[in-house]
């Protein structure tokens, strides 16, 4: 049974990666109409909404340690998006798919900060790696780093914290639905904050709409919840391995969707990077199969 969750989780996970690809060409079409902080409120407090109509019963019984977590993961969340969403302003989606992998690399040093759980060799090798390859993918002749990789990177920061936090909280509460809840609304609200004082897009095309609509019903919505729930049966460098993925599909998508162009330097960069992904899972244990999901 312990080891079906697990391949069931690692399918969940893949799943996730697959539609977290499709997410930044989305992101690139609604930017395309929408203003930055405009795209994110539509995309988390539609996710929200949607979660909120087919888990209503369950909100309700909602434990409030369940909402205080995902205020904490909505905020960071937030954060983390406008960061990626303004950077991709500045950069290709494929570039950003894999600079953003660094977040796997991250996620065993951020336990070890937090949770005081030390990394192995592997960790601190593929650390060595991912930096050999994010300079050979994004360091120009003059070596200095474009303000869309930057930011990019500083994502990946954010979202090696909240891969963690999501791993600590989702194995505290009594249901991750309202915990995934209270994420997405505490992001759409701080996202509408900002909204009003950023201001908004305007002839807004079909494609950009469509770009929002994909964020929030599939990129939010349907891979939140998918990823919380799956999360619960393996660890966070596990996790963040498979997770990780969608930069291969991100690529994927760009050369084929915006036509990018990869440079063999690029393609190296990649290849490098993806090498640090694989020798940073080498440190990841699975933990024990926790209770189900409450229904």
């Amino acid at each position: 049974m312990k080891d079906r969750r697990v391949v069931q989780a690692d399918l969940a996970l893949l799943l996730v990666a697959i539609i977290w690809g499709g997410g930044f060409i989305a992101g690139k079409m609604a930017l395309e109409s929408f203003a930055v902080m405009e795209a994110l409120a539509w995309r988390f407090l539609g996710a929200a909404a949607l979660t909120g109509i087919f888990f209503h019963k369950r909100l309700l019984k909602g434990c409030r340690t369940d909402f205080m977590y995902g205020g904490i993961l909505g905020t960071l969340a937030i954060a983390g998006q406008a960061v990626q969403m303004i950077g991709l302003n500045y950069t290709t989606p494929g570039k950003q798919a894999f600079l953003i992998m660094f977040y796997v690399v991250l996620v065993p040093f951020i336990s070890w900060i937090l949770l005081k759980k030390r990394p192995g060799i592997n960790a601190f090798v593929a650390g060595v790696l991912a930096l050999i390859g994010i300079a050979l993918v994004s360091l120009s002749e003059s070596l200095t780093l474009g303000l869309g990789d930057m930011l990019s990177i500083g994502f990946a920061f954010i979202f090696g914290l909240v891969i963690v936090l999501t791993g600590v909280f989702s194995a505290k509460v009594q249901d991750v639905f309202c915990m995934t809840f209270a994420q997405m609304f505490t992001a759409g609200v701080w996202a509408l904050a900002a909204a009003f004082i950023q201001g908004s897009g305007g002839n807004y095309k079909p494609e950009a709409i469509a770009g929002v609509v994909y964020l929030a019903v599939i990129n939010s919505f349907a891979a939140l919840l998918i990823q919380n729930v799956a999360q619960r049966y393996t660890s966070d460098t596990h996790a963040a391995i498979l997770l990780s993925l969608e930069a291969v599909f991100g690529v994927i998508f760009s050369v084929f969707v915006y036509h990018e162009i990869l440079t063999p330097r690029m393609i190296v960069g990649f290849v490098v990077i993806f090498a640090a992904v694989l020798i940073a899972r080498m440190d990841g244990k699975l933990k024990k199969t926790p209770k189900s999901v409450s229904e």
